[in-house]
Parts: C-alpha cells; sequence; structure tokens
C-alpha cells in the first residue's frame, strides 16, 4: 500500500522495507531480503551518502543477509565501503569499526584469502587485548582464528606462540581435559606436525586419543579424530604397523555405523590407509582403498571433485607401478590425461 502511495523512493516507503526485511531474514527467505535490503541502501546512497548512520545501517542489513546467502564477494565488497565509512565516522578505534574489521577478516577467511585476513585479525586482537580481560571470550575467539590463518600462511612459529596462550587460558578457566582445552591442544599437534617435529607431536595426539577414549568412548567422531591424527604422523615416522591398526580401527567403526564412501569423513580414512599401505607397499591392500576412493571421487561433478579424482587416479598409477603392471600404468596414464583434459573444459565453460 504505501509504496503505491508515496513512490518507491520515499523515505517512509524505504523505513517500512526494513521489518518486512526483517521478517524475510527470521523464516530464511534470505533472497527475497536481499532484494530489500539492497533497494533500501540503494535509496539511502543516494539521498545522504555513504557516511549517514542509515546508509551504514542499510549496508549492514546488505552484509547480514549476504552473508546467510554465502555471497562472499558481495560480503567483501559491502564491508569494505562500511569499514571505510566507519573509520571516518567513528574512528580507527572504536568498537563498531572493530567489529566491522572482524567482520571482513571473517569473510577474507571464507574466500581463503588468508593474506589479507591476517593484518585485519592482528588489528582485532590489539584493540581486544587493550580493551578486554586476557580471556574474554571474543577475545578468545579472534585468537583462534588468527591461529587458524597463521597456519595456513605456514607461519607456523607465530601461530605456536599464540595458540600456546590460548591453551594456557583454557587449560586455566576450564580444565585440561575440557573439549575446547583437547582441540587447541590438538592444534598445537597439528603445527607441531607441520613443522616435522612428529616425536613431540606423537607425544600430544596419544594423550588426547587416551583422554578422548576414556572421557567420549572408543567410537566417538572425537575419538576417531584423534585415531587419524596419530596415524599421519606414525606414517611420517614410517612406523606403518602402528599407523595401519589405527586408521583400520577408524574404517571399522565407519563400517559399522553404515558411513557411505562418499561422505568426507569416510574418504578421509580411505585415503589415509591408502597412503599407509602404498608407503608400506601393501599394493593389494592399497588397490582396495584406491578403487573405493576413485569411486567415491568420481561421483563428484564440481571443481574440488574433478580435482580429487586426479589425485586419486595418480594414486592407483603408483599402485600399478608397485604391481609392475606396465600395461595399467599407459591406461591410468591415459585416464588422468582424459580427466584433466574434461577439467580444464569445464573450467572454460563456467568463465564464459
Amino acid at each position: 500500500m504505501s509504496r503505491s502511495l508515496l513512490g518507491d523512493q520515499d523515505e517512509k516507503t524505504i523505513n517500512k522495507l526494513a521489518p518486512l526485511m526483517a521478517l524475510y531474514t527470521e523464516i530464511d527467505e534470505y533472497e527475497l531480503a536481499k532484494i530489500l535490503a539492497y533497494e533500501s541502501l540503494w535509496f539511502m546512497e543516494k539521498a545522504y551518502g555513504d557516511d549517514y548512520s542509515l546508509t551504514q545501517e542499510a549496508r549492514r542489513n546488505v552484509i547480514v543477509v549476504t552473508t546467510n546467502l554465502e555471497k562472499w564477494r558481495d560480503v567483501e565488497g559491502q564491508a569494505k565501503k562500511l569499514l571505510t565509512s566507519l573509520e571516518r565516522t567513528h574512528g580507527m578505534d572504536h568498537a563498531d569499526t572493530i567489529n566491522m574489521a572482524n567482520r571482513l577478516a571473517e569473510c577474507f577467511k571464507e574466500q581463503r584469502k588468508f593474506t589479507a585476513a591476517e593484518p585485519l585479525y592482528s588489528r582485532v586482537l590489539q584493540h581486544k587485548r587493550t580493551h578486554l580481560p586476557s580471556d574474554d571470550d571474543t577475545t578468545l575467539e579472534v585468537m583462534a582464528s588468527l591461529v587458524f590463518t597463521l597456519r595456513k600462511r605456514s607461519k607456523f612459529p607465530e601461530a605456536a606462540t599464540l595458540n600456546q596462550e590460548l591453551l594456557d587460558t583454557y587449560t586455566r578457566t576450564l580444565g585440561p581435559t575440557h573439549a575446547t582445552t583437547l582441540a587447541t591442544t590438538a592444534i598445537k599437534a597439528n603445527i607441531l606436525y607441520a613443522q616435522q617435529r612428529y616425536p613431540e607431536a606423537v607425544a600430544l595426539e596419544c594423550d588426547i586419543l587416551t583422554t578422548r577414549t576414556a572421557i567420549l568412548g572408543p567410537s566417538d567422531p572425537n575419538t576417531l579424530e584423534a585415531k587419524e591424527n596419530l596415524a599421519r604422523t606414525y606414517l611420517k615416522q614410517e612406523k606403518y604397523d602402528d599407523a595401519a591398526t589405527l586408521a583400520e580401527a577408524v574404517l571399522r567403526v565407519r563400517e559399522e555405523e553404515g558411513t557411505e564412501d562418499t561422505d568426507e569423513d569416510m574418504l578421509s580414512t580411505i585415503e589415509i590407509l591408502k597412503d599407509i599401505y602404498i608407503a608400506a607397499q601393501r599394493w593389494d591392500d592399497a588397490r582396495k582403498m584406491v578403487d573405493r576412493e576413485l569411486i567415491a571421487r568420481q561421483l563428484g561433478t564440481k571443481e574440488k571433485g574433478d580435482a580429487a579424482v586426479i589425485t586419486a587416479s595418480e594414486s592407483l598409477k603408483i599402485v600399478a607401478k608397485g604391481d609392475g603392471d606396465e600395461g595399467e600404468v599407459r591406461e591410468v596414464e591415459m585416464m588422468i590425461e582424459k580427466e584433466e583434459k574434461a577439467r580444464e573444459e569445464r573450467k572454460k565453460r563456467w568463465w564464459e
């Protein structure tokens, strides 16, 4: 009613869009909410400019809706504009400005733009250290995000130092056997693994596995994850029998639970076992795992699936060489070449 009487660009009309947009968001109708959010932002920009408080609020609404839709390019563009505007109107150190810097960092992380995310997380963390207690939940969340980003950038010494601070805090406030403390300990072990400090990683991973088994039981997903992490480290130490025992135990649990081979957790277990069997030159066992992985990967049609199919095919080539079957090696090479060409064609069509 109001739009027909007042016109699309009347401020009263625009103000009436806000509760409707909120309703659409509440009932998960994000596409409809997105249309209204952009319309409101367009009007506010034209009428008042970027730095008007209602324009900033309208842009924030767009960011919320596009985040729900996982439209990360849209989120990035709007978050950059809003952060710049808030820096002009509120200052670099205002809480609203810092919160938007954190949201932009999260957007970069979702897009795997870790180089762009790191300085933003560092800025947010510095602010929170200055204004909040060291064990404040939001401070710890930012620390964890920065640890993740540093690991992705292979900055392992910096990640280790910050993660140890997190671990000390969780151990003090939550206790050594709390799920969050154990998860942070697992990250410490992962950093050690990345630094090829395998004996230290094994010591931590054994402690985690023992604790999770005692508290959660041998079949809990977190316990299975601990077994797989330890199996990977044993593989690096060439302790193939120990690695296989752990990974095979995980596989049995997943099979008993009826987990499909296409499930990401099952694929992870199959891939670990494949790598163990190949390294141990257990060619028959390796072939079984490669066949299962290849069939599961071939069901995927997205870019990630295409790359994984090629990787699985490369494993099949290794197994064929191990068996001394030169004919199969040539067949697999032709299959890989065909997959790579098909992948490139799909990429070209996508860009067109």
